[in-house]
């Protein structure tokens, strides 16, 4: 799978580029350093985008998508976010080219993990 880019920042329009990456082991070096969710500012939101896409529903892989959110307390959404990293960046996900990229909203109560796809209305993926 080709990543575009680690993003960082709300609301998307200061969004601050931390990497660019073709490559799984590209990505990997930059993603060693990044601190643990657990220990970033409240609010932030990190997006894992697939290559091209940009972080707003206005992108033309995003317009006609929606998203899946699911919300965790705090101490687990760390574990739950790399999994779901390394699943995306592996290419492990079932359905991954109705994927667009996944997004980690660290807030103060609470932490939501969300992906988002490329197709509100293909139901394909939900049976």
């Amino acid at each position: 799978m080709n990543l575009d880019r680690l993003l960082f920042g709300s609301p998307p329009d200061l969004v601050t580029d931390e990497s660019r990456s073709d490559l799984v082991e590209g990505f990997w070096v930059c993603y060693c350093h990044l601190a643990p969710p657990s220990s970033l500012p409240r609010p932030t939101d990190l997006h894992l985008l697939k290559q091209g896409i940009r972080p707003l529903w206005e992108d033309s892989a995003n317009y006609k998508g929606g998203k899946w959110i699911i919300r965790f307390k705090k101490a687990v959404s760390g574990r739950f976010w790399e999994d779901l990293v390394l699943a995306l960046v592996g290419d492990q996900l079932d359905y991954s080219d109705n994927i667009c990229g996944i997004v980690l909203s660290v807030r103060f109560n609470e932490d939501i993990l969300s992906v988002w796809n490329r197709n509100a209305s293909n139901n394909q993926a939900g049976h």
